[in-house]
């Protein structure tokens, strides 16, 4: 990709025109990535993204949050884990 952007000076239409003849068979990224990349390659001498600003934010467990549930299951030992999730705003597995 790099190289597709340099051989299209800086250009990342021409880029993903130049990487898309070049990588028939391969998923074409749109012309913003190119620029993202070469931004991000400058910035950081890294083409990965930092760890910290990848992926979904996490929700910390709170002693509320877990009170809530707890009394969930105490007030119907039959209520499933999805419902408890729902109302409680959490991913089910959480719970």
């Amino acid at each position: 990709m790099q190289l597709c952007y340099g051989e299209a000076h800086q250009n990342s239409r021409k880029a993903r025109r130049i990487y898309q003849q070049r990588y028939p068979l391969r998923h074409i990224p749109s012309h913003p990535t190119f620029q993202e990349v070469d931004r991000r390659l400058r910035e950081t001498g890294c083409f990965k993204p930092p760890k910290s600003d990848s992926g979904r934010l996490r929700r910390v467990r709170t002693p509320n949050t877990e009170d809530i549930i707890l009394q969930a299951v105490d007030n119907d030992p039959h209520v499933s884990t999805r419902r408890i999730s729902r109302a409680v705003g959490v991913n089910y597995v959480s719970v």
